[in-house]
């Protein structure tokens, strides 16, 4: 269920804040695939090994703390930001292209939330997507409210 996921932040949260270094930086890479974390659900009361991280982001959290997952999104937020103002600016067929690339950064970082990307190919086709979209910023046809009359003198 989505509330295991939203689960898995509390879950994270708690096993990081044992100590302080481990809060802002985390358990390190990787760990949540070999690390034995015990809880107890809180919308059923049982006890449940956590071994299934079906939260990229509450995996981050527990990997590389505070500090780590703060990074992780602004990056993520920030590439979104500077496409969604370089779409403001072009001009078609460009931005049907980069509208897709948007929607595709989307729904990769929705995904984050509800399941943790282990996949290599999945990692790759993001920054696949990243890079053709800075390509096309660098690129990009934009659309000037005086192209013409600039062309007709």
């Amino acid at each position: 269920t989505y509330q295991y996921r939203w689960e898995l932040w509390r879950i994270a949260y708690d096993k990081i804040k044992e100590s302080n270094m481990k809060i802002f930086f985390g358990y390190g890479p990787g760990t949540h695939e070999v690390m034995e974390i015990f809880g107890t659900l809180s919308y059923s009361g049982m006890d449940h090994e956590f071994g299934s991280w079906d939260n990229h982001y509450a995996a981050e959290l527990l990997e590389t703390g505070l500090i780590g997952l703060a990074l992780l999104l602004i990056l993520d937020f920030s590439i979104l930001r500077q496409f969604l103002k370089t779409l403001k600016k072009s001009a078609l067929p460009d931005k049907d292209v980069l509208t897709g690339i948007i929607a595709s950064i989307i729904v990769m970082i929705f995904m984050k939330t509800n399941v943790q990307i282990f996949a290599p190919q999945l990692n790759y086709l993001f920054w696949t997507l990243v890079a053709l979209g800075v390509a096309m910023t660098r690129c990009i046809n934009f659309e000037f409210e005086d192209s013409e009359s600039e062309i007709e003198e």
